[in-house]
């Protein structure tokens, strides 16, 4: 629960995710010429075999990339113009109206020890996480 935070130097992408089940998402650019403020949408946890967990933000828009990726009516990414990567369990992620989150541990000291990772996009070498803001 709490605020989970990404500065891209570009823009910044904060998520709040409330304990009923709802998270929201706030995209703001540094030059104020992109804001954007989701509704509350749901969120639910995935248990993997694997012990990894995923974090499904249902709606919720991927940013730091590619605007028509942003620009999604329902959030996600489009599976067939883009291929995801899990970046710890390695495969292919439908996202097609969400997004989904890799809770991890932090090799450095961030809140709680937990980081939100984001799924790689195919051929990208971008490594972006959400962290928990004091």
């Amino acid at each position: 629960m709490g605020t989970w935070t990404i500065d891209y130097g570009h823009a910044r992408d904060s998520i709040t995710i409330a304990q009923n089940g709802t998270f929201r998402q706030i995209y703001e650019s540094p030059i104020g010429t992109i804001h954007y403020e989701s509704d509350w949408n749901n969120w639910w946890l995935e248990e993997r075999e694997s012990g990894f967990v995923r974090l499904h933000l249902v709606g919720m828009k991927r940013t730091g990339e590619l605007g028509s990726i942003f620009n999604r009516p329902l959030g996600g990414v489009d599976p067939i113009e883009f291929t995801m990567v899990d970046i710890c369990e390695g495969g292919e992620v439908a996202m097609p109206s969400e997004v989904i989150l890799v809770v991890t541990g932090a090799d450095f000291p961030t809140p709680r020890g937990l980081l939100l990772r984001q799924m790689h996009l195919l051929g990208s070498e971008w490594d972006w996480y959400f962290s928990l803001d004091d």
